[in-house]
């Protein structure tokens, strides 16, 4: 195991340490999965972490899909984690959504999480993240744009003011498959997850991890002109 002249684990998704436990809020994992027949419904779409999870860690959710073929229902995994849903931004023209689902003090282990939808839609991806030293979360918010342009950050998650140095969490989505467009992390955010079939619906997360308590909005930038589908989560210590 890597580690600094502290004793903390350096790798970019380990578990912490004893020592780490000293470090507050911050990104173990990440898992993201898409629709394999993009244009063929079906009722939920799973994904799998790749490490065990640890227990009493956090696993933060962004998952979008087609509203005409149906809505979110519930998300689960056999530890019987309680997930709940925070967020939900709808596009209306693209008939896409996305929804943001939390699960606190998880049991930990190999943890498959399945989304489940009211009616079988299309066009449905996942990315999940599993978060350490967040207990709760602080605060939440959803942006629909109707139509963003290529500067820098000029997509965003809406605002928020959180009472603690949290870890932030955002997703965001482009559901009009603009052609060969491509979603970076905003300016002061870490990329963790890009999913989505080439062509189809570019589906991104990112975090920051906070160094004061106060408001924060989450930033993203598009490459090609389209609507945006944000959600951001502020989980505190």
């Amino acid at each position: 195991m890597a580690t600094d002249a502290n004793g903390f684990d350096t790798r970019v998704d380990a578990h912490p340490t004893a020592a780490d436990a000293a470090l507050g809020p911050r990104f173990i994992q990440e898992a993201s999965a898409y629709a394999a027949n993009w244009n063929n419904g079906a009722s939920s779409i799973a994904v799998t972490f790749s490490q065990p999870v640890a227990q009493g860690n956090l696993i933060a959710i962004y998952v979008t899909y087609a509203t005409q073929g149906g809505s979110y229902l519930n998300t689960t995994d056999a530890q019987n984690d309680t997930f709940m849903p925070v967020d939900t931004a709808s596009d209306g023209g693209q008939q896409q959504a996305a929804t943001s689902v939390y699960a606190a003090n998880v049991a930990g282990g190999t943890v498959t999480v399945t989304v489940q939808f009211n009616g079988s839609p299309c066009c449905r991806v996942v990315v999940a993240h599993e978060i350490a030293g967040v207990s709760t979360i602080d605060a939440h918010s959803s942006n629909h744009q109707s139509s963003v342009g290529t500067s820098a950050d000029a997509v965003n998650a809406g605002t928020i003011t959180t009472n603690h140095p949290d870890y932030v969490f955002a997703g965001t989505s482009d559901p009009s498959n603009a052609n060969s467009q491509a979603i970076t992390a905003g300016s002061v955010e870490t990329l963790r997850a890009n999913s989505a079939p080439t062509g189809d619906n570019q589906t991104m997360t990112e975090d920051l991890m906070q160094s004061t308590s106060g408001a924060v909005s989450s930033k993203f930038t598009f490459s090609k002109s389209a609507p945006a589908l944000s959600l951001q989560m502020a989980f505190q210590p």
